[in-house]
C-alpha cells in the first residue's frame, strides 16, 4: 500500500449505514487563498474554520442519506417595515 501525504491536503472518511446500503465516503479538503497563488496549510485551514463566524455555512462534504440543498437570500420588503413572509422551495 503506498500512502501519500500532503502539508495541505485533509482526508476525512465517514462510514454510514442506511438499511439495506453500507457506505464509505471520503472527502478531500485543499484550501487556498484568492488573493494570491498560495495553497493553505491543512492546519491553518482548519483553524480559519473554527474561527467562522456562526451565520456562516462550512459543509464537511460527507454524504448524507437524503439529498439538501442551501438557500441563502435577502429580502428588503416596500416601505421598510419588517414583514414575516412565507418562503417555499
Amino acid at each position: 500500500m503506498r500512502t501519500l501525504q500532503f502539508d495541505s491536503l485533509t482526508v476525512l472518511y465517514n462510514i454510514t449505514n442506511e438499511q439495506p446500503k453500507s457506505l464509505l465516503t471520503v472527502s478531500m479538503h485543499l484550501g487556498f487563498s484568492l488573493i494570491s497563488p498560495e495553497l493553505v496549510a491543512a492546519g491553518d485551514l482548519w483553524d480559519q474554520v473554527s474561527n467562522l463566524d456562526d451565520t456562516l455555512i462550512y459543509d464537511s462534504s460527507v454524504a448524507k442519506p437524503t439529498g439538501e440543498f442551501f438557500a441563502v437570500g435577502t429580502c428588503y420588503p416596500p416601505g421598510g417595515k419588517d414583514l414575516a413572509c412565507p418562503v417555499s422551495i
